[in-house]
């Protein structure tokens, strides 16, 4: 059994001679901690180190569209505070955050990327652009035709809408936003879907897609993190963690 015939018989409930096992990676402390602790130092990546030494289930043939901002923002270090540092990440955010050779941390968030309407307008002219070169990989028509004869599953990744939302405004200035400016956060919204539905339709007809991924994270510590798949002919399945 294939890759790809595992992984969709599994979502559609049919008998499978094993349940494929996806890893959601590590921080990049517990690769650190695992190489003084034995793994060997072949073994790396936050998303490489667990799938290759454990043989568990990897090898997605993703056809590179690329829906998220564009250019992203750069990581870089603003300020050094002792054992902290300030940073700018790849959302725009401001944070303060431990130095990450002490160990990790959750950001104290300073500034967000939006926080105004002329934010969003900028950031929507700028760096959300459907027609911003880069979005389609040059290859594509060679993905697409790799696609049909797969061993792999092949997908394409749909984003978010909330949740980059709250990356990008903070969770009490999105929250505050639906009760204040519903009309506002619909303009977004409206915004995200039709660059995904614009940069998705490069493929439409031309590749044998097995799934589209995206995700929503707006449950704090008292919820699920939902990872949604869509299949052919209306399956579907959300994936808990």
């Amino acid at each position: 059994m294939t890759h790809r015939e595992r992984l969709l018989r599994t979502l559609r409930f049919q008998p499978v001679d094993r349940v494929p096992d996806y890893e959601f990676g590590a921080w990049e402390q517990t690769i650190a901690r695992w190489h003084k602790e034995g793994l060997p130092e072949d073994y790396t990546g936050v998303w490489e180190a667990i799938p290759e030494y454990f043989h568990t289930d990897k090898g997605w043939l993703d056809l590179g569209l690329n829906v998220f901002l564009l250019p992203g923002f750069e990581r870089k270090v603003l300020e050094e505070k002792d054992d902290h540092i300030i940073i700018q990440d790849e959302d725009g955010a401001i944070c303060e955050m431990m130095r990450p050779e002490l160990g990790a941390s959750i950001p104290k968030y300073l500034r967000y990327a939006i926080e105004t309407r002329k934010d969003w307008e900028r950031i929507r002219d700028e760096r959300l652009d459907p027609r911003a070169p880069g979005r389609i990989p040059a290859n594509l028509e060679e993905l697409c035709r790799k696609s049909w004869d797969s061993e792999n599953p092949v997908s394409v990744f749909c984003g978010s809408l909330y949740g980059w939302l709250r990356n990008w405004m903070g969770v009490e200035n999105l929250s505050l936003a639906i009760y204040d400016d519903p009309k506002w956060v619909e303009e977004m919204m409206e915004h995200l879907t039709v660059l995904k539905l614009s940069v998705l339709e490069k493929v439409a007809g031309k590749a044998k897609i097995d799934l589209g991924t995206w995700w929503e994270d707006m449950c704090f510590r008292s919820g699920h993190y939902f990872h949604q798949n869509i299949l052919p002919n209306g399956w579907y399945h959300a994936i808990k963690g």
